[in-house]
């Protein structure tokens, strides 16, 4: 923190950036519900609801595991070797190595949005479903990690994977609304392929009672997905260190 704010000017475009990117994320809804009354029978405050609990996993994993994106920068530059000396898991290392602060901006606005919309729903709040939405937030947060570490994978054995790691982690927009807006082929990639349903959408219906979905229901379908994105991950690290060759001339 204090080496940011030294950078007084920067930390302040930082922090104006990041504020302008969520607002236009939820000017979006409002404008759009000028002219509507829901979308796919979700209403304004559902969707509010939607985008808080999209944000807090993101923004945890990008406090904690932002410098997965560095991965395939590291293994152009032959960065990635000093981790591979150390008798500690080369990934563990590269995860926590630095914390990304500017993403408390993103968990803060997104338990604000959860504050204020919360209030004006009707939900039937027990501590079973406080403890399964706490356990939604915590293994959407591994999906999102697992998700990077996949992509930034590749690049141990195509040398620079930063484009597909983009392309995928981009996806992620999606989770802002229900899977019923999307085609099929979009619905299908963003449930079964690239997770992503089932860190918003799939919490957010739950907790709402929307859509059929039921706590079991969301529950086996988000430790599916987790397990499933983390076998892929855990399988496309290890044969990448198994094949990686550091940088030549």
């Amino acid at each position: 923190m204090k080496v940011m704010v030294e950078y007084r000017a920067n930390f302040v475009m930082l922090i104006m950036s990041f504020l302008i990117e969520q607002a236009s994320g939820i000017a979006a809804l409002f404008f759009m519900f000028n002219a509507i009354h829901s979308i796919e029978g979700w209403e304004l405050n559902e969707l509010l609801l939607l985008y808080g609990i999209f944000q807090i996993p993101r923004g945890i994993d990008h406090l904690f595991a932002d410098r997965i994106w560095n991965i395939p920068r590291m293994v152009v530059k032959g960065e990635l070797d000093k981790y591979l000396i150390k008798p500690v898991s080369p990934l563990f290392l590269i995860t926590f190595d630095k914390f990304e602060i500017s993403a408390l901006g993103e968990i803060v606005v997104g338990v604000g949005l959860l504050l204020m919309t919360i209030p004006n729903l009707v939900i039937e709040w027990t501590i079973a479903k406080v403890v399964i939405f706490l356990f939604m937030i915590l293994a959407s947060t591994l999906i999102y990690t697992c998700i990077k570490i996949a992509g930034a994978s590749i690049s141990l054995f195509v040398q620079n994977s930063f484009v597909m790691l983009q392309t995928m982690y981009n996806l992620s927009s999606f989770g802002k609304y229900p899977t019923s807006v999307y085609p099929k082929l979009l619905r299908y990639v963003s449930t079964y392929l690239i997770p992503f349903a089932f860190t918003a959408y799939y919490p957010t219906a739950y907790i709402l009672n929307k859509d059929g979905v039921t706590a079991s229901s969301a529950v086996s379908g988000l430790l599916f997905a987790l397990l499933f994105i983390g076998a892929i991950a855990a399988f496309l690290w290890n044969y990448g260190i198994r094949r990686y060759e550091s940088a030549g001339s």
